[in-house]
């Protein structure tokens, strides 16, 4: 498993250094060097988000609802968490900032790239910190007897009634 989210993380690292590229070179109202192309990174996203919230889920289980960004980035470098919260807050400014020009003309494709490219950050890099979050913290997950991960503060598995083992950290 930890193979395959490898690869994830990859893939959503290569998505967010294009759509930066082509964020930054929309700011600059250059045209994307990679023309019509740049498109593909929006269906690029539900590549790498379907498994970035199966690992979320994982990374999750049982936190309570305004931890849950705390839990599922909890095993990421500080920068990496405090990236993924700018972008969270960058894409709402700059999305905002699109529609708020938009509504007086058809926006042009440089524009929509700009706009977009808010997201496709936004989407990417928070992708990428789960999966590495949850590679580098599935090791340390509380399991039973059995190898079913559990909740950080169980003492019996949810699924099947062992005992939890706990590892030291």
């Amino acid at each position: 498993m930890k193979n395959l989210a490898s690869l994830f993380v990859g893939i959503a690292g290569a998505g967010l250094v294009l759509s930066l590229f082509v964020h930054i070179t929309a700011l600059a109202g250059i045209e994307s060097p990679l023309g019509r192309a740049a498109w593909a990174l929006h269906g690029g996203i539900f590549l790498v988000w379907l498994p970035a919230v199966l690992a979320a889920q994982r990374l999750t289980t049982h936190a309570n609802r305004a931890d849950m960004w705390r839990m599922a980035l909890r095993g990421c470098p500080p920068w990496m968490k405090y990236l993924t919260y700018f972008f969270f807050g960058y894409a709402f400014l700059n999305f905002a900032f699109f529609v708020i020009r938009g509504f007086s003309r058809k926006p042009t494709e440089i524009e929509s790239l700009r706009g977009f490219s808010g997201h496709w950050m936004l989407f990417y890099g928070a992708a990428m910190a789960i999966l590495y979050s949850y590679i580098k913290e599935d090791d340390r997950l509380p399991r039973c007897a059995n190898g079913h991960i559990c909740s950080q503060i169980a003492n019996y598995c949810e699924r099947c009634g062992q005992a939890v083992q706990r590892t030291a950290p």
